[in-house]
């Protein structure tokens, strides 16, 4: 798991060539333009998705992801993520079908807003769109997939 903000992007350089591609996109990119939705970089190596929701007051379905990494970046509101090491799981939950796992678990959360972003890999449990204050506020966030 990675907590940092856009001014700290090349310091990521070295990393994975599409995580670090996956920061330079959401640090140079204008995505008012974009409505929500999926959009392709580089095949299924590297995509991104605009999301528009309501926060939460909890999640009860943190996730994880084994080919994936998640790039998450709120650019409008905020929201708690939570977080956990996949070895801390109590329970695997089944899921749909794709890239996600469902768990239970106890998870600590950090705040993302203004220019902080997160970095999930296979072995972290996150739990997103967790209200920051308890209520049901609008945000819009970017999720880049980078392919492991």
């Amino acid at each position: 798991m990675i907590v940092d903000t856009l001014e700290n992007v090349d310091l990521y350089k070295n990393f994975h060539p599409n995580l670090y591609r996956g920061l330079q996109l959401i640090r140079d990119t204008d995505f008012s333009k974009y409505e929500p939705g999926t959009y392709k970089v580089d095949g299924d190596n590297l995509y991104f998705m605009v999301q528009e929701y309501n926060t939460k007051p909890i999640n009860e379905t943190p996730e994880a992801h084994k080919l994936y990494a998640d790039i998450q970046y709120v650019i409008d509101g905020a929201e708690l993520m939570g977080y956990a090491p996949l070895n801390a799981a109590i329970e695997e939950i089944p899921s749909k079908p794709g890239d996600i796992y469902f768990y239970k678990c106890r998870f600590d959360t950090v705040l993302l807003s203004g220019n902080r972003f997160f970095v999930a890999f296979p072995q972290d449990i996150h739990a997103p769109c967790i209200s920051p204050d308890g209520s049901c506020a609008k945000a819009r966030k970017i999720v880049v997939k980078v392919k492991l």
